[in-house]
């Protein structure tokens, strides 16, 4: 069965040719680092090694957004994930796959796990004392970008109009940010302790305000990869651990995040990928239903998704609603 076309065409029925999309899963192939396989109602999902210990943008890794696919557009009725494991199952970057699928798998009766033993391996134990790095200082190497995401998130976040149209009133009561980071850490914030990858990644803009967190992954100009749910998904699962302690903050504005009921995340880009866009899929949609079902009590979470006017590195306020 070739998955790719099935999607295609499952993907574009009913839909008039303005809004038809050219939506392709990875490459699968035998071996490879993304595989599908199975029957019409029964698909199997096989990632490769560097599958689960590389960037989760990228396409091959988006495991979540593709099984949703199977699932919501393909009309598969169940989807099983396998995988290949890596030499080191203590890599930060494997231990976050088994954190993402370990959420995942809790949302879903449909998705299950070839090998559930496997997330034995995650370093995430009742009783483990695990902290949120805090920001470090900015060198501002990124300040001197004029274009691509660096730049619109400058621009967002000088921007009154981008907060108070997602819902936080800019009056002086709020906290606002860039690059809050994702490490955690066990016992101590050090290398030699890292449990999930703490250099690079970041959330791209959060709020805080009242009782309600905020954080935005942004994506300039044409650049919404599938990934960009996965990325999402982690830090929203992230902030809900702060929130119910299973992670601990170790600054201020995480102990703020701390005590959130609720959490607004939101995909941000001016051209969203077909799969992410909530007026083209239900894929978001079948998401946000498992998530207020599974994960019922505070706080409250969402996670959804917005088409910005313009292009490249300029903010320009929607039409409509943030809803």
């Amino acid at each position: 069965m070739n998955w790719s076309d099935r999607l295609e065409v499952a993907f574009n029925q009913g839909h008039d040719e303005g809004k038809r999309r050219h939506v392709r899963f990875p490459e699968s192939r035998e071996g490879g680092p993304f595989e599908i396989s199975g029957t019409a109602n029964l698909a199997t999902v096989r990632l490769g090694t560097g599958s689960v210990t590389g960037n989760m943008q990228q396409n091959a890794a988006a495991f979540e957004t593709w099984c949703l696919a199977l699932h919501v557009v393909c009309k598969a009725e169940a989807v099983v994930l396998e995988w290949e494991l890596p030499q080191d199952e203590g890599d930060p970057h494997y231990q976050r796959f088994l954190y993402r699928l370990r959420h995942f798998t809790s949302l879903f009766d449909w998705f299950s796990i070839g090998h559930p033993e496997r997330l034995g391996a995650s370093r995430l134990n009742p009783g483990s004392t695990l902290l949120l790095n805090a920001p470090a200082k900015r060198l501002g190497s990124d300040d001197l970008e004029t274009e691509g995401e660096a730049a619109l998130e400058r621009a967002c976040l000088r921007d009154p109009a981008f907060f108070e149209f997602f819902g936080c009133k800019r009056d002086g009561t709020e906290i606002v940010g860039r690059q809050l980071p994702v490490g955690v850490f066990e016992s101590t914030v050090s290398k030699a302790n890292a449990v999930f990858p703490g250099a690079k990644g970041a959330i791209d803009l959060y709020a805080l305000k009242d009782d309600c967190f905020w954080l935005f992954e942004l994506k300039a100009g044409a650049n919404i990869p599938a990934g960009t749910l996965s990325e999402v998904f982690f830090y929203t699962c992230l902030m809900r651990d702060v929130c119910l302690g299973t992670i601990q903050p170790s600054h201020d504005d995480g102990r703020r995040i701390a005590n959130a009921k609720r959490i607004d995340a939101w995909i941000v880009g001016h051209k969203l990928h077909p799969l992410l866009d909530r007026a083209l899929s239900q894929v978001l949609s079948v998401l946000q239903a498992a998530i207020d079902t599974r994960w019922a009590g505070a706080p409250a979470v969402r996670i959804r998704s917005i088409a910005l006017p313009g292009e490249r590195d300029c903010f320009v306020v929607p039409t409509g609603k943030a809803d």
